[in-house]
């Protein structure tokens, strides 16, 4: 099934080509990709915990060190509509990992299947 799913789209690839052939468009390496992904999540919690820590600072800061009628409150407001917009994109961040996780196996079914294919 998986295998006249990838000879069709060959085709429609050949058909779109100037030359009428077929490109060669995938390289994957299945190593890099999950490695990127781990690096990518373990940054992501590094920088989580910055986050963390710069909250805390600032949350003391106004609570003793940087105490004013409007400023201390603004500070704070501001940095922390910094940490939340932060999140989101570390959250991004994680779902762009767990989609490099997820295309591996995916690839690497694919090439089974592809292979699988062949033995009958």
């Amino acid at each position: 099934m998986i295998a006249l799913l990838i000879v069709g789209l060959v085709r429609a690839i050949a058909r779109h080509h100037p030359k009428g052939r077929p490109m060669a468009n995938l390289n994957i390496t299945y190593t890099e990709m999950s490695d990127s992904a781990t690096r990518m999540r373990n940054n992501k919690n590094d920088i989580d915990a910055r986050l963390t820590e710069c909250k805390s600072i600032v949350d003391n800061l106004t609570a003793s060190g940087f105490v004013t009628d409007q400023a201390s409150g603004k500070f704070d407001e501001v940095h922390t509509e910094f940490v939340t917009s932060a999140n989101q994109v570390m959250e991004t961040l994680e779902q762009l990992s767990s989609w490099l996780d997820k295309a591996v196996d995916a690839m690497r079914d694919m090439d089974t299947q592809l292979a699988n294919s062949l033995n009958k």
